[in-house]
């Protein structure tokens, strides 16, 4: 396997997750390179924005996320998709690198709106395939939300849902959980 550079971080990385994310292997196979160069564009997109990091001292939730596909997810401050003051990757998912596609658990603030985006890219039929979605809601202080995102090749479309785990663990969608006209672009300003 050969490696490539690509340099999509500033320099010097902001830290040590965009300073992995600014060297691909360069892969042999179609398929492996696809998804390479579909993770690449994702990458300069998220790897060297803000982590998302909840004030300290203050209330928090649990997101919990499950995704079919690497991506990108991020906190909002408003409709009009600025990072979050709290900072803005709360995950990067990848099969190999970062975070796990299911079950990535992160804190989040609580008591406060909060509107996620997701992303991913993909290269599908000789095409690059990019998805997104974006939704609000307040979460509860010491609750546990699962933040479904799929994306169907079929139809070439995605879906967020967020569902809330009760005390005795079964889970229901979020009723506070609105998903918001038209996503976000992801940016490196964060």
């Amino acid at each position: 396997m050969h490696r490539i550079a690509l340099n999509f971080c500033p320099m010097p990385p902001v830290d040590t997750m965009a300073r992995l994310h600014c060297a691909l292997p360069l892969p042999r196979s179609a398929r492996a390179l696809a998804l390479t160069m579909a993770l690449a564009l994702t990458w300069p997109l998220s790897g060297c924005v803000s982590r998302y990091t909840p004030t300290a001292g203050q209330p928090t939730a649990t997101l919990v996320i499950d995704s079919n596909q690497p991506g990108v997810v991020q906190a909002l401050r408003h409709e009009a998709c600025a990072p979050a003051d709290a900072g803005s990757r709360i995950a990067l998912l990848h099969p190999t690198e970062g975070d796990a596609l299911r079950g990535t658990a992160k804190p989040v603030e609580a008591d406060k709106p909060l509107i996620l985006s997701m992303q991913m890219n993909t290269s599908q039929d000789g095409q690059m395939v990019t998805c997104s979605q974006t939704g609000r809601f307040t979460p509860a202080a010491d609750r546990v939300y699962i933040l479904f995102f799929r994306y169907n090749a079929g139809t070439r479309a995605c879906t967020l849902n967020l569902m809330r785990r009760s005390s005795l663990g079964s889970t229901e969608a979020e009723p506070g959980f609105t998903l918001l006209p038209s996503p976000c672009p992801h940016s490196a300003k964060g």
